[in-house]
């Protein structure tokens, strides 16, 4: 594999730049143990859980909310997807 520069990935074609960055992050969501949690994260993820827990029916899905889904953001567009 060969190296390339930030300045050489930013002269790139906005498309190349969009599909390498969606690899970036799917390498990062594929490994989340890689990046830890701070203790306010936990503490409001723990929050979360338990207000979900003592009623249910309060929240939504994330799947059809603009955005994305708990998955990660919505795949890139690719030229041909138009």
């Amino acid at each position: 594999m060969s190296s390339v520069t930030l300045d050489e990935i930013l002269e790139l074609p906005a498309a190349e730049r969009v599909e390498i960055a969606q690899e970036i992050w799917e390498s990062v969501f594929n490994h989340p143990e890689t990046l830890p949690l701070t203790q306010a994260q936990t503490d409001e993820l723990e929050r979360r859980w338990r207000a979900f827990q003592q009623n249910p029916e309060e929240g939504e899905p994330w799947h059809g909310r603009a955005g994305g889904s708990p998955a990660g953001p919505p795949p890139a567009r690719r030229r041909d997807d138009r």
